[in-house]
């Protein structure tokens, strides 16, 4: 039974296969199947015309068969650049995704009422159009449909239509009139304002350079006037408490935007690419800036951002490149990866004390970045955070612990560098190419250095000195004092032949054991911690070490206390 079942599978199979037909009639290619025929893809160009029927004997051995054209293939037509006009049978119910997609010779088109639904992008990029007709009978305009369509200068939606896609006509940058007729129960243009609403939410889903907002509307949708790089202006009125994401993506001729009190979130997106943007007030009430919210915005001067709001997320001013400073509130927790990437002018900023994590990249290649303010919150400074910025003094905050890969590579105007005694791990490459570097402070608590963390490249390095507290030497990673051979190190009393055995200190050709008889810890610092250290190595008869006679007596007793703690009064 099992083989009689695979047997009619394998006959079946390829009988459905080649259930269809694809055949060329009057220079244009179908599909033939099921009893009807679709438009699939050719080489078309001048004036094609899609008749109602087609007429087709496979053999002279059949009958003549008629087959009614009721589709368009997705890309039928698809950068057919010569093609100049289309008649479209009224035999036609949809039009597919792309199906002419890049016709940029394509002048007209009248869509009539018996096709129902036209596909996403399927007029896109056909820069030429200038007349679009859709007859009534139409329910169905997919997002996109129009995009680029930059020669058309108006639109009329027929009351047919019940379902209108995300934005069809991004990007047309020419459209002047946006009309619904008044009879359509799902949308409508109402007080002639030059746009398309959906009826039931006050949801504005498509506008154009000339569209006014109503003040009955509460929602901007998704890609609402995205792409409408001939929008100078809009007056977005307090009615409107919800700006959806890309919005206004692409407005490159914006030059001002004032948004409104009763807006609370800035989206993903809202004014990417608005290169004209020069300056923008967020109001009070706005409590997060989404990401990528002004992601490429080159022009913008000047932001203000409120103490409403608490994050400001990734990329969310990337790439503003004439943002010369920027107030970053209190009320502000999360700064995200990447929000003020590649800001080159950008030249002082002071974070919060209410940011815990310096993000990923977060102002990364901010060259003119000469100043900025860590507050003592902060416990980790992500990965290429301030790679190639423009630092040229750096106060890391003793909150730090966490110091990632890349953090500051390339930081060529740093000259010093004191890492704070709570800071535990070096990334890789933390500090690679600081050419500036002339000191490098190290304290004990670090237990962890990345491979390349202070790589260095002779001769364009000017690093004289490292001083590291470590006691406890540990092998970093791998050339991770590269082309710091000719600095001096410094290391704890009692290390030196540690450091001289183990990778990559052994590197370094001078190290030095220091001197200072008061730090008796070897951290760095001389205060009450050095002072219980003596004591209980006082305290522990067991052992002996030099290094505990603080007052040079050849004795280790409570004299040497009374020595170190005058010495942390300043007696």
């Amino acid at each position: 039974m099992k083989k009689t079942t695979l047997f009619l599978l394998l006959v079946l199979i390829p009988a459905m296969a080649i259930a269809y037909d694809t055949i060329e009639i009057d220079g244009i290619n179908y599909e033939l199947y099921g009893g009807r025929a679709t438009v699939v893809s050719g080489n078309y160009s001048g004036d094609v015309i899609i008749p109602s029927v087609i007429y087709y004997r496979p053999s002279v051995y059949e009958v003549i068969t008629e087959y009614p054209v009721t589709f368009i293939q997705g890309t039928a037509f698809s950068d057919c650049t010569d093609l100049s006009s289309v008649t479209i049978g009224d035999c036609v119910e949809g039009i597919g995704s792309g199906a002419f997609d890049g016709c940029t010779g394509l002048k007209s088109i009248t869509i009539p009422g018996n096709v129902s639904a036209i596909g996403g992008n399927a007029f896109r990029g056909c820069s030429g159009l200038t007349s679009v007709i859709i007859e009534e009978g139409v329910t169905q305009i997919s997002g996109e449909a129009f995009r680029d369509c930059t020669g058309m200068t108006s639109i009329t939606i027929p009351s047919s239509v019940t379902k209108i896609g995300t934005n069809p006509f991004e990007g047309c940058t020419n459209l002047t009139t946006m009309n619904v007729e008044p009879n359509n129960t799902i949308y409508d243009s109402r007080n002639n304002c030059n746009a398309i609403i959906e009826t039931s939410t006050n949801t504005l889903i498509s506008g154009c350079k000339c569209s006014v907002i109503p003040n009955t509307i509460t929602n901007l949708s998704y890609f609402s006037f995205a792409g409408c790089s001939s929008l100078i202006s809009i007056t977005i009125p307090n009615s409107v408490i919800n700006i959806s994401s890309l919005a206004f993506a692409g407005c490159t001729g914006l030059t001002m935007m004032n948004i409104p009190n009763s807006v609370t979130e800035i989206q993903t997106g809202v004014f990417q690419g608005c290169t004209g943007l020069i300056s923008v007030t967020i109001p009070n009430n706005v409590t997060s800036i989404g990401e990528s919210a002004f992601y490429g915005c080159s022009g913008l001067k000047s932001v203000t951002i409120p103490n409403s709001v608490t994050t400001i997320g990734d990329f969310a001013f990337a790439g503003c490149q004439r943002l010369t400073s920027v107030n970053i509130p209190n009320s502000v927790t999360n700064i995200g990866k990447a929000a003020f990437g590649s800001c080159s002018s950008l030249s002082s900023v002071k974070i919060p004390g209410s940011v815990k994590t310096i993000m990923d990249n977060t102002f990364v290649e901010c060259s003119s970045l000469k100043s900025v303010t860590i507050p003592n919150s902060v416990t980790c400074i992500g990965k290429s955070a301030f790679q190639y910025s423009g630092i040229t003094k750096l106060s890391l905050p003793n909150s730090l612990e966490t110091i990632g890969d890349c953090a500051f590579l390339g930081c060529s105007g740093l000259s010093s560098l004191s890492i704070p005694n709570n800071v535990t791990s070096i990334g890789d490459e933390a500090f690679e190419e600081c050419s500036g570097l002339t000191s490098i402070v190290i304290p004990s608590s670090v237990t962890n250095i990345g491979e390349y963390a202070f790589h260095q490249i002779p001769p364009y390095n000017n690093l004289t000195s490292i001083t590291s507290y470590i006691t406890d030497v540990f092998e970093t990673g791998y050339d991770a004092f590269y082309g710091c051979e000719d600095a001096t190190l410094y290391v704890p009393r009692g290390t030196k032949s540690q450091y001289q055995s183990t990778a990559d200190w052994y590197r370094i050709n001078n190290i030095v054991e220091m001197s200072n008889p008061y730090d008796v810890n070897n951290d760095g610092s001389t205060d009450i911690s050095d002072v219980v250290s003596l004591v209980n190595f006082i305290l522990d008869s067991s052992t002996t070490d030099n290094s505990y006679d603080v007052n040079g007596d050849g004795n280790i007793d409570i004299s040497d206390v009374v020595s170190l703690v005058n010495m942390i009064l300043g007696q």
